[in-house]
C-alpha cells in the first residue's frame, strides 16, 4: 500500500519546538516515536531540498495562502524522483 509508512519525516522551522509540541505520552505508547523523524529547515519558512526529499515517498506540504510556492514545489517534486504522492494544503 503507498500509505503504510516506514518512517515519518516532519519537516519543521524550528524542530526542537515541533519536538515539544508533537511528542506525547500518546505518541510514546502508539510507537508513533519509532517511526517519526524531524528536519530543520534550512531557514524559516524554507521547504525541503532535494537531498532532504530523498527516500521520501509520500510528501504533505503546507504553503498557507502564499500559492506562489506552488511552482517550486512542483519543480522539487519533479527533481526528487522517490516522491509518488503530494498533498498541498492552501490555507487562508
Amino acid at each position: 500500500s503507498a500509505f503504510r509508512f516506514e518512517t515519518i519525516v516532519a519537516f519543521v522551522d524550528d524542530a526542537k519546538f515541533a519536538k515539544k509540541r508533537l511528542i506525547s505520552r500518546s505518541a510514546r505508547y502508539t510507537g508513533l516515536l519509532d517511526k517519526l523523524d524531524f528536519v530543520q529547515a534550512d531557514s524559516p519558512g524554507a521547504l525541503p531540498t532535494v537531498a532532504q526529499l530523498e527516500g521520501i515517498k509520500s510528501w504533505v506540504v503546507n504553503v498557507g495562502s502564499d500559492v506562489s510556492l506552488l511552482h517550486d514545489v512542483a519543480n522539487l517534486v519533479k527533481l526528487a524522483p522517490s516522491v509518488e504522492n503530494v498533498s498541498v494544503l492552501v490555507t487562508d
